[in-house]
């Protein structure tokens, strides 16, 4: 305990994201002043309801190689409420790694865990090398079907009481109740209810704005029946709040436990990312039977003790031949090549890749924002040339002609409006705008760390090949190295292309 700073300091260095909600964002001396009187706080706090919003972002599946629309639930807790999680957060993962230190789940839960980062690359890499140690391995691989959302409360509630003991007072248990009954509104319904009640703007202070006034007006709506809430959640807990990780590692103690043991049994590994987990067992293609029955019993196991399904048509069992230098597949009876996919990287028996998702989103960014930036560079070129806006936008036909049309039109007010953004922008912030589109997709030389998806892909392939010893390539730079030669000379194509028209 005397290794973690105390928990004054650690909500003291906590910045409150300004999101709209039900309550303003604290200001520094409401936060500095909740902290002074932390313990009376947690227990007189009183708990506000979710605000729910989607986020729409495309995925590539490496299934059917086409992209698709995917949905992600954001549920928002008020700001008073998020600091109350930081505090149960912090003091929960304290517990827990006290709980795990010198047990063989230590090294098994790998994600959110508190000051033990431990990156993706680096545990694709444990992975991977354990499975090469070997001549023959089979690898069992899946996930928890809506982890967050089928939290089981019994489940909860025990391995707090298991963890805490005495300590497992009213806070924690009002706590809790408050992420396990919650009641939620989506951000549309929300406002339109308002909307409804002559309410059209939030209302502003200092530090934000808030949907609501105060919390008095926020009970006299939800009593009248003004705003509707959802009817209080029945089972999981809302994922993305300060608490929502740590108690997801908690309610995993027993499982994790119980298959490292396993794990060990067969000199096996076993590893668990939040929802997904990976074992590796050095068996030979024969004992196929072994690994099938050890399947199905992580599978009942999950279901009969922890409540979480684990669907058998997306648990891979995958073999790895170092004799043939190839990953297979077990499909019903017969085996097929398929990589072995984990973290965001894939390995085939020879190779370690980032895999064809990671590579669709460089792909996806890095064309739509080298197109925004021709456009903006042709923009303001033509801006500075006539001196000034024109009423007139340039407007490329399909024929490849140059056309210009009225700039009135619907069509064409998205590009007058580049047109002028672009001609009026600084000289600092036109090359500020230049050094980062270059710097993020299209430099291959100086590149700083966390500057873009090629430094994430060097770091990747300094991990991959330190002490690989000749078992497996690493082409994790290579990749990217390709993608940005292709952005570089769809910049260069562009520059000629204007030289000839000039």
């Amino acid at each position: 305990m005397s290794d973690y700073e105390s928990i004054e300091e650690h909500l003291s260095k906590i910045e409150q994201k300004k999101y709209l909600h039900f309550d303003f964002p604290l200001l520094k001396s409401e936060q500095e002043r909740f902290i002074d009187n932390i313990d009376t706080e947690i227990v007189q706090h009183r708990y506000l309801p979710f605000i729910r919003t989607n986020i729409v972002f495309s995925k590539y599946s490496n299934i059917n190689k086409k992209v698709k629309p995917q949905i992600r639930k954001l549920t928002l807790p008020s700001h008073h409420d998020a600091l109350v999680y930081q505090y149960f957060g912090y003091q929960l993962s304290k517990k827990y790694e006290e709980q795990i230190s010198g047990t063989c789940v230590d090294n098994v839960a790998v994600a959110y865990r508190l000051n033990k980062h431990i990156s993706n690359i680096t545990v694709a890499k444990e992975i991977i090398d354990f499975v090469t140690d070997y001549n023959e391995c089979w690898i069992i691989k899946g996930d928890f079907k809506s982890f967050f959302d089928t939290l089981d409360y019994t489940v909860l509630s025990k391995a707090l009481s298991d963890l805490l003991g005495q300590n497992y007072d009213k806070s924690y248990k009002k706590m809790i109740h408050s992420l396990t009954n919650y009641r939620c509104i989506t951000r549309q319904t929300l406002e339109r209810q308002l909307r409804d009640l002559g309410i059209d703007k939030p209302y502003k202070r200092t530090s934000g704005q808030a949907y609501v006034k105060n919390l008095k007006q926020l009970g006299n709506l939800i009593r009248n029946r003004s705003i509707r809430l959802s009817s209080p959640n029945k089972i999981g807990i809302p994922q993305g709040t300060a608490v929502s990780a740590v108690l997801a590692n908690i309610y995993m103690y027993d499982f994790d436990k119980w298959l490292a043991t396993i794990a060990e049994k067969y000199n096996g590994i076993y590893r668990r990312y939040s929802d997904d987990f990976i074992v590796a067992i050095p068996l030979s293609i024969s004992q196929v039977n072994d690994i099938t029955i050890l399947r199905n019993k992580i599978i009942d196991y999950s279901k009969n003790k922890v409540h979480l399904k684990i669907e058998h048509h997306k648990t891979q069992l995958l073999f790895y031949s170092k004799k043939n230098k190839m990953v297979l597949k077990l499909n019903g009876n017969s085996y097929k090549r398929c990589p072995l996919v984990y973290l965001g990287f894939s390995f085939d028996g020879t190779s370690v890749s980032l895999k064809a998702q990671s590579i669709y989103k460089f792909i996806y960014r890095s064309k739509r924002s080298i197109n925004r930036y021709i456009s903006f560079f042709d923009a303001r070129k033509r801006y500075l040339a006539s001196k000034g806006p024109s009423r007139c936008v340039l407007r490329y036909t399909n024929k490849g002609k140059k056309e210009f049309r009225s700039a009135n039109k619907t069509e064409n007010f998205q590009k007058r409006r580049l047109y002028i953004k672009a001609g009026t922008m600084k000289s600092e912030k036109v090359f500020t705008y230049h050094k980062n589109i270059v710097k993020k997709f299209m430099a291959i030389n100086n590149i700083e760390p966390r500057s873009s998806m090629l430094s994430y892909a060097n770091k990747a392939q300094l991990l991959f090949q330190n002490r690989t010893h000749g078992k497996y390539k690493v082409v994790i730079r290579r990749q990217m190295q390709r993608q940005i030669i292709k952005n570089q000379r769809k910049i260069g194509m562009k520059r000629k292309t204007k030289v000839r028209q000039n």
